[in-house]
């Protein structure tokens, strides 16, 4: 009987266990399905690898960090993650941030213990951040990073990122404490320096990713040029015959567990801008798991990747990484090599781990040119212009926000977090103008008998009725402007005899609103004008009722549609003129 209980518990304390990490549910996939798997984790880890170094060099960071943050939160997203072809580690934008962040902070400079300190404890923030929203499902939350603010955003970061790698390729002088444009300008007045070694691996590494890329759509071009530059390097004697600049010496060994030693305000300083780092990873995993979305047909859950993603860059940050988030490329491969659960993204971190043990040292002749040059083509898989000029021609608030985000975003980098927030900004602010100021339109009758516009379509009206529709929410922060456009087209029409609201609509309505159409109503009433209600929402009934509106009104002047309405009202003009 005992024995009995206990196994009932082992297997619901299993069943708990599966459904809080996913990944134990392909416990007892087939061989199938574990080669496939297996062999996307090698082949993720060998792209990653350098990939992540790139990042890290990007992020202000010495190579090996990269390394890092790519060997434990893989492996803790896999787990925790319900999107399996989802791969979770150090990406370009994420780096960029992360440099802009806190280079902008007095007395931090790039590889020092502080500046690594600092980049640790953004991982952690952001990570609380998301877990937190992912818990709380509040997803939503990220909404107010609008779709012209994130692709203005970045397309301008990644003509920074490409620019920027571009001067590190040459090795051109830095203008100390400029912004991006003044020292691009600067750099562009030195090019005679450009170191040409340099720039032959890099436009190698280039050429050589694009050729692969076209001939062999699919396959990690990577995985190739990485050993031949290791190789050419080495051969070349690249480091001691032409002064060229390589990763070096990686640390032997696994990242340890360490917390930031940070002060109090140090921590709350680094909360802004780890809200926002936050906000840009859960759009780019939005982003991502939509496009698996569409090629695997899976359910989506956005607040469980949210849950996911922040333990893995909480877990970055625990054990000297930076901040990460889910990788469109390295997620495209795991999709194009055909693995169908996480222990592909298990396996990359895995081997990841194995590179850290026992071969950092065939990275030494690797020349940080060729990074950065990988930075360059993962930065520019990212370019999106066709979809800036889509949204420019759309609406006319999304053109300028898209522009004004963009060109914020090449103004102040590297202090790139302020044109995110101008771009909040204006978009929230354009919201809450069409919110304080929502279309009202007088309305005519179409020759099909429709009512539409009468403005926009010059259609006639007549002076003794008034048909008004009001689009929107009809709440306090907008029902005074409803009440003073209403009341100056009763004022315009001195023959009215009738007016009709079209509530179509109204989709909401607070307190507020409802006491300026009972005031209104009132107002018109005691003129002697008819008040005629259309296509008034079913859950609005109660509240008319609630504040006799539908007794001054009357039940006969509540019409389903608006149409049917007009025509009553017309029917009974022509009664009333027949009558005089």
């Amino acid at each position: 009987m005992r024995s009995d209980h206990i196994s009932r518990s082992g297997i619901s304390l299993f069943a708990i266990f599966k459904k809080a990490l996913p990944l134990l549910q392909h416990m007892h996939g087939d061989r199938a399905t574990w080669r496939k798997d297996l062999a996307s984790g090698i082949c993720l880890a060998f792209f990653l690898a350098p990939q992540s170094m790139a990042c890290a060099q990007l992020a202000g960071l010495p190579p090996h960090y990269g390394l890092y943050a790519a060997f434990l939160p893989p492996i803790i997203a896999g787990f925790l993650g319900r999107c399996p072809q989802l791969h979770t580690g150090p990406v370009a934008i994420h780096s960029l941030m992360t440099f802009a962040v806190l280079s902008a902070m007095p007395g931090l400079t790039g590889h020092s213990s502080l500046y690594i300190e600092y980049a640790m404890a953004l991982a952690l923030l952001s990570g609380i951040i998301l877990f937190i929203f992912g818990i709380f499902r509040l997803s939503a939350i990220a909404n107010l990073l609008s779709y012209p603010v994130i692709i203005g955003f970045i397309n301008a970061a990644v003509l920074v990122i490409i620019a920027t790698q571009i001067g590190l390729v040459a090795q051109l002088p830095v203008k100390p404490d400029s912004l991006f444009v003044t020292n691009f300008f600067f750099q562009c007045g030195h090019l005679q320096t450009a170191d040409l070694a340099s720039l032959y691996f890099a436009i190698s590494t280039l050429i050589a990713v694009i050729l692969l890329r076209r001939f062999f759509p699919g396959f990690p071009g990577i995985m190739v040029v990485i050993p031949c530059s290791i190789v050419i390097s080495a051969m070349l004697k690249y480091e001691s015959c032409y002064n060229g600049i390589v990763v070096g010496p990686i640390p032997i060994g696994l990242p340890a567990f360490h917390w930031p030693a940070l002060t109090p305000a140090a921590w709350l300083r680094l909360v802004p801008a780890a809200a926002v780092i936050a906000a840009i990873g859960f759009v780019e995993v939005l982003s991502i798991t939509k496009m698996i979305n569409n090629k695997t047909g899976q359910r989506l859950y956005f607040n469980h990747e949210l849950v996911a993603q922040g333990a893995a860059s909480i877990t970055s940050g625990l054990m000297q990484g930076y901040p990460v988030s889910g990788s469109f490329s390295r997620s495209a491969l795991n999709l194009y090599m055909g693995a169908t659960t996480g222990w592909a993204n298990v396996t990359s971190g895995l081997v990841i781990a194995i590179i850290l043990l026992w071969c950092t040292s065939l990275l030494y002749h690797l020349p940080k040119a060729v990074l950065a040059a990988i930075i360059m083509i993962a930065a520019g898989s990212l370019l999106n212009l066709k979809a800036m000029w889509q949204v420019c021609r759309g609406n006319r608030t999304d053109a300028i926000t898209v522009w004004l985000t963009f060109v914020a975003t090449l103004a102040f980098a590297p202090h790139i977090t302020k044109s995110i927030l101008i771009g909040v900004v204006f978009a929230v602010s354009t919201q809450m103008y069409r919110l304080m100021k929502p279309k009202i339109s007088r309305l005519g009758r179409f020759h099909d008998g429709t009512l539409r516009d009468a403005q926009w379509h010059g259609l006639a009206t007549d002076p003794r009725i008034l048909v008004l529709r009001f689009d929107g929410r009809l709440v306090f922060a907008n029902a005074a402007h409803f009440d003073e456009k209403a009341r100056e087209a009763i004022a315009a029409a001195p023959d009215l005899q009738a007016f009709l609201l079209d509530a179509s609509g109204i989709n909401e309505m607070d307190e507020t609103g409802l006491e300026m159409l009972q005031r209104l109503f009132y107002d018109l009433h005691a003129r002697g004008l008819r008040i005629v209600v259309g296509r008034l929402r079913a859950r609005f009934k109660e509240d008319f009722n609630r504040a006799g509106l539908y007794e001054l009104v009357g039940d006969k002047n509540f019409f389903t549609t608006t149409e049917s309405a007009l025509s009553n009202i017309e029917q009974w003009l022509d009664q009333y003129d027949w009558k005089i």
